[in-house]
């Protein structure tokens, strides 16, 4: 487990340490990288799970007072947060009742989650899904399964059968591709989404 490193393409060279304030549960599954400036809480009871090869970069919030998931070969880029809980209890005058303050928050694997974005309490992303900068994901979408884009405040669907590529080998492969031929598409011909999307 890297902690409080400077990431390779952070918003800048950051002097702020990050900050873990742990009276959970933190199950690391695997390596991950976390990088500067972040504030970590994970409250008392609460489980927080950061899947192998996951990637937190800087200034990230992340507040766990229930339940998080964060899966493998997932990416938070920098000024997200990630919360399970508004932290207030909220009275609902019309049907005279006060709601839960937490509910749990999933983010699959093979995830991109963009730049300041928040993914909050209730929130289901799937696997291999593409978050676009500054949404607010606040329900479950787990019914789109091949990879997705979700965006907007509050997100919506905005593309299905779309995943980032992470595997530096391929995309060097792209690299090559254009510097050779004139052409606007890589031809993925037989990658399957798990080649695509881990990290090599």
């Amino acid at each position: 487990i890297k902690f409080n490193i400077v990431k390779p393409g952070a918003p800048g060279n950051m002097a702020t340490q990050s900050e873990l304030i742990n009276i959970g549960t933190i199950k690391f599954s695997g390596s991950c990288e976390i990088g500067t400036g972040n504030k970590i809480v994970n409250g008392y009871k609460s489980i927080l799970t950061i899947g192998k090869d996951s990637v937190i970069m800087d200034r990230c919030c992340v507040a766990c007072h229930e339940s998080i998931v964060i899966g493998d070969n997932t990416t938070i880029a920098h000024n997200c947060q990630i919360m399970d809980t508004n932290y207030h209890f909220i009275a609902d005058l019309n049907k005279r009742q006060i709601s839960k303050r937490t509910g749990k928050v999933f983010i699959g694997s093979g995830c991109w989650i963009c730049n300041s974005t928040s993914i909050m309490m209730g929130a289901k992303v799937p696997d291999y899904a593409i978050v676009g900068s500054n949404s607010l994901v606040n329900r479950d979408f787990s019914q789109y399964t091949n990879g997705c884009i979700i965006a907007g405040s509050p997100a919506k669907l905005i593309k299905e059968n779309y995943v980032r590529v992470f595997n530096t080998k391929i995309e060097n492969q792209i690299w090559k591709y254009w510097r050779d031929n004139n052409s606007d598409y890589f031809p993925i011909k037989d990658l399957d989404i798990e080649v695509l999307t881990k990290y090599k």
